[in-house]
């Protein structure tokens, strides 16, 4: 049995610090630490650290133990047999090689990864916001006698740039294109251009003259209307060629900013930002060898401001492996329960409207509302942030105050939540609608405007977002781990950062308000999460108000979700509301019709119908304000083979997934099961006569019955079908047999090919 034709139609943290970072290393012996990078920019986010051999004779690391929590050494790696060279470095990897070898291309360079070590934690990740990385010739939780070879302290990463340290163990802060034999990685890992910044497998030695290098951060926060005299953001230099005199200096900066060159490698930031947003300028630093370069970075100061009118409100750090609270923990989400992963990558906001601004602060104001068309949400985690580009559609035109505005990267069938809009509507009652965004959805996400691919990347590594408007100002934000939030000395600006971990969320404990900013709002990780409702505070005694959103009137709620596709060449939805409301249908194909509050075909779906529907319902409860729901999603007809596959869970792309004789398309026409591998079609020859069950209905598909007697040549020639009649498979079969009119004395071999229909 073959198949002649089977084209069958288918369907950084970014923070305000008070002293320049912690960057040193203890260096005993040959062995030194000469390189890590704590933020890759790689999909996978994988970190690495370069360890060097910078003497003369080979070194064997054999049952050498490292740790990256400090020089306590209590939770590390064992090195296995590992010789390093002279002048050699190998490279320690976070994950799997094939991830490092994607960006670096490395040759000739000794690299290991988890599967290469030992231990009681093979590689926990190095952490972005700064610690200690130490190595010891043997464990230290075993031996008392292990000698500490080399310990490195580094500071919160730039991401996707490396730290460096020479031969002598000499920090030479952040890696920089053509310094210190650093460059860009050739890809970031999917195949496009990389953006990571290192030197792996090199290292420098010491005596030799370098340029100076910044030090993290390069990004900072402050408030609209505060002098940033009075922040504690500088910019710091360093120079490890002893005697060298850096100087600083400012270009392409705002005209209210500043910069006061100190001398002594640091420099301070002035002036008063008079509106919020994105401000981004170039710092140059050089020193006096007349031998180094001269080197640029680019700075990024985010301005917040009062008044917000939206908020973030709470993300999912829940690691995809994660329980929330951990596996013996006892934390749940109140909608998503106790799960791993918890629900997927997803955040929230609180729409809370411009308020009463004859308040001072302003207060929140019931029955106000927000334009978010065009609206965009960056979240950065790598080093090339992610954009949610909110499209033009009506709903956004005026999303009421007190809409706590989810967004989900999974979709419902892979544990995450569908697009509903205005799913949880108690606007009357506690002042809130919840209202949840599939981000892979068309009509509320400018899918061709957005930049998120496969994820959008939220984690425990300094996840933060900012909120724009359609002309792309800043309206909320930075928000998230790393921005400081915390006033913990009361002198009037914030100093602590709350951190999250792979087991937690990021939330807002604090009422909702226009007057919250994200700079001295009440952020805090939590043990449990509320996806779609108020905020519980980590101690439980804490909710969220919404009430001051309270309006009359509730928009309805679709209770029912969309059919998707039809049953063969039938469709029926029927939609259910949580109260009564007039069901308009603005968009449907036309064969379909709606009638009371059932979607069904006025005629017999076919197979030239195949393709893909957008429709459109909306419901009404003809009260006032806020009185319409929409409700949008595709409808895909595939052909009757898709959706046979469909409901076996196959995509008509795999041809045969039992492995079996028979390709799925063969299994369907002929019958048999697709999954497995002991059902297949039965052809058999009874009385001379070749016998097929053939399914009904399959006109898009025309089958030949075809003679050999050698097996190379065929011909349709001198066969008749003789008869038809029920077949054992049951009603939607038919059984045919056919007979060979030609020469009885040969012997004769049948086949049945299939062609697609013109």
């Amino acid at each position: 049995m073959t198949i002649e034709s089977c084209s069958y139609p288918m369907k950084q943290k970014l923070s305000i610090l008070t002293v320049a970072p912690l960057l040193f290393s203890i260096s005993s012996a040959e062995l030194v630490i000469t390189e890590v990078m704590s933020k890759s920019s790689h999909p996978a986010d994988k970190d690495w650290w370069e360890l060097s051999n910078t003497d003369n004779e080979a070194v064997n690391v054999e049952g050498y133990y490292w740790d990256d929590d400090g020089e306590s050494g209590d939770d590390g790696a064992i090195l296995p047999d590992i010789t390093i060279g002279p002048g050699e470095s190998i490279i320690i990897i976070e994950g799997e090689k094939s991830d490092f070898e994607g960006m670096w291309a490395p040759t000739g360079l000794q690299l290991f990864d988890e599967d290469d070590v030992t231990g009681p934690d093979l590689f926990s990740g190095l952490s972005s916001g700064g610690e200690t990385l130490s190595l010891w010739d043997k464990d230290p939780n075993n031996h008392d006698d292990a000698v500490l070879i080399d310990s490195v302290t580094f500071p919160a990463a730039n991401p996707g740039i490396s730290f460096e340290w020479n031969s002598a163990g000499t920090p030479l802060g952040l890696s920089a294109e053509g310094q210190n034999n650093a460059f860009i990685a050739r890809s970031n890992g999917e195949g496009e251009a990389g953006t990571d910044i290192g030197s792996p497998g090199e290292y420098v030695e010491a005596g030799s003259l370098v340029s100076p290098s910044f030090q993290p951060p390069l990004v900072a926060t402050w408030r609209k209307g505060l002098p940033l005299e009075n922040s504690a953001f500088r910019v710091v230099a360093s120079d490890p060629n002893a005697g060298e005199i850096i100087s600083i200096s400012i270009a392409n900066q705002p005209a209210w900013l500043t910069l006061t060159d100190r001398g002594n490698g640091t420099a301070k930031l002035g002036g008063t930002p008079p509106e919020k947003g994105v401000f981004t300028f170039q710092v140059r630093i050089e020193d006096d060898s007349e031998v180094t370069n001269p080197v640029t970075e680019t700075f990024t100061l985010h301005v917040f401001g009062d008044n917000n009118v939206v908020l973030m409100n709470e993300y999912n750090a829940v690691a995809a492996e994660e329980f929330i609270d951990g596996d013996d923990g006892e934390g749940v989400d109140t909608f998503f329960d106790r799960e791993e992963g918890n629900g997927g990558d997803w955040f929230e906001l609180a729409v809370v409207g411009t308020g009463n601004t004859a308040n001072s602060p302003v207060t929140p104001q019931a029955g106000t509302t927000v334009d978010m068309r065009g609206w965009s949400v960056q979240i950065t985690t790598s080093l090339i942030p992610k954009t949610i580009k909110l499209s033009q559609d009506d709903y956004w035109a005026a999303v009421p105050a007190g809409t706590i505005l989810t967004f989900t990267e999974r979709s419902r069938a892979d544990g995450g939540y569908d697009t509903a809009i205005n799913q949880t509507s108690k606007l009357d009652t506690e002042g809130y609608l919840w209202t949840n965004i599939q981000l892979n959805d068309p009509f509320f996400i400018d899918q061709n405007q957005s930049n998120f691919g496969d994820e959008i990347e939220i984690n425990s590594s300094n996840t933060q977002f900012i909120v724009f408007d359609a002309s792309g100002k800043a309206v909320f934000g930075p928000s998230g781990e790393g921005v400081l939030s915390t006033d913990t000395d009361n002198d009037g600006f914030p100093d602590v950062s709350p951190s999250v971990n792979a087991r937690e969320v990021y939330k807002l404990e604090q009422d909702p308000s226009p007057a919250i900013d994200a700079m001295f709002a009440a952020y805090d990780d939590g043990k449990s999460s509320s996806f779609g409702e108020p905020n519980v505070g980590s101690a439980g005694a804490f909710v969220q108000d919404f009430t001051p959103y309270v309006t009359s009137n509730t928009p309805p709620s679709f209770t029912s979700l969309p059919i998707l596709s039809p049953d063969e060449e039938n469709y029926s939805y029927t939609i259910t509301l949580s109260e009564a409301a007039t069901i308009k249908a603005e968009t449907m194909p036309e064969f379909l019709t709606l009638s009371g509050n059932v979607i069904s075909n006025n005629r017999p779906i076919t197979f030239d119908d195949v393709g893909t529907y957008a429709i459109e319902l909306l419901a009404d409860d003809g009260e006032a304000t806020f009185n319409q729901t929409p409700q949008k999603f595709t409808l895909t007809v595939g052909s009757p083979f898709e959706q046979w596959l469909a409901g076996f869970g196959i995509s008509p792309e795999n041809a045969n997934p039992d492995n079996d004789s028979a390709t799925s398309l063969e299994e369907y026409l002929f019958g048999g099961d697709p999954t497995s591998s002991a059902s297949f079609p039965i052809l058999s020859i009874s009385d001379g006569r070749f016998i097929i069950d053939l399914r009904r209905g399959v006109e898009d598909y025309l089958i030949d019955i075809e003679w050999s007697s050698d097996l190379e040549n065929w011909s349709t020639e001198l066969i008749n079908r003789e008869d038809r009649s029920d077949s054992p498979l049951g009603e939607e079969y038919r059984r045919n047999a056919y007979s060979y009119n030609g020469d009885s004395a040969l012997v004769r071999f049948f086949r049945a090919k299939v062609r697609v229909a013109e």
